[in-house]
């Protein structure tokens, strides 16, 4: 449970997009103190996934400097973006998957979600219901999903390698604010959660940034419903009768959470 993210290795540089446009709509790449032989591939990140950066790289075109064969996944996680985060990357016009070897000169586009375009799968659909293993500290967000009705193990003494080998050998969908975790090669599903609490300040709003709504992933939810609208017959599975608004309120925002957490992921 080492939350400290990996350093940036000295190889990678950033260029911001307001500087990194030449006159000819190139992007303008300076010459760094190391070697001039060093291949070179730029890497733009989207949306949520410039949370694993660097605040100075946000936003940015990022260029990694290489020698030698590297993969995509790692050079993408060299920069600190764990794979379960990516649902599709795209060099050039074509879609790739973790296998693929970078090029010198490869233009990369990292997704959160699946892009636009067809895009080659980075991982088979999740088989079965969604089933989870947490984290040593996120026991709060535990009982959340106990409470929705969700296949969830937790314990407060596992360790970094049971929690990986759990998640590869059930298989289930590892929850962690740990990006180290999230990178063991042996992790296929997997989601850094940002927030725990389903009435945090804040939480909503950065939910609100992400395509697709939470409508169709809290549909996912076992034993919850949409509450049907005032005056309509059937919806919301709660008990006969209770028509409480306290109590919707405190359903939706956890319908919410689970809605971040389900979305990016295979499911």
């Amino acid at each position: 449970m080492n939350l400290n993210a990996r350093p940036i290795p000295s190889a990678a540089l950033f260029i911001p997009h307001s500087r990194a446009r030449a006159a000819a709509g190139g992007v303008c790449v300076g010459l760094v103190g190391r070697s001039q032989a060093m291949s070179r591939v730029e890497f733009h990140f989207h949306a949520e996934l410039n949370d694993f950066l660097a605040p100075v790289r946000r936003g940015a075109a990022v260029i990694y400097r290489f020698s030698g064969r590297v993969s995509i996944k790692d050079a993408i996680e060299s920069l600190g973006v764990p794979h379960t985060e990516i649902a599709a990357i795209v060099v050039g016009s074509t879609a790739v998957d973790f296998a693929y070897i970078v090029r010198d000169s490869d233009h990369v586009e990292v997704f959160p979600r699946p892009a636009p375009a067809a895009h080659a799968p980075l991982r088979p659909p999740f088989p079965g219901p969604p089933r989870f293993v947490l984290d040593t500290h996120l026991g709060q967000l535990a009982s959340y999903l106990r409470m929705l009705g969700f296949d969830t193990l937790y314990r407060n003494d596992y360790a970094d390698e049971e929690l990986a080998r759990i998640a590869s050998q059930d298989p289930r969908i590892l929850l962690t604010r740990d990006r180290g975790l999230l990178k063991r090669s042996i992790v296929t599903y997997g989601r850094y959660v940002r927030a725990t609490d389903p009435q945090a300040p804040g939480r909503r709003d950065r939910s609100a940034l992400r395509a697709g709504g939470s409508d169709d992933a809290a549909a996912a939810l076992p034993h919850l419903q949409r509450a049907p609208a005032p005056g309509a017959q059937g919806g919301c599975a709660r008990p006969a009768g209770t028509e409480d608004p306290r109590i919707l309120s405190r359903v939706q925002p956890v319908r919410e959470l689970w809605a971040d957490l389900l979305e990016g992921l295979a499911l």
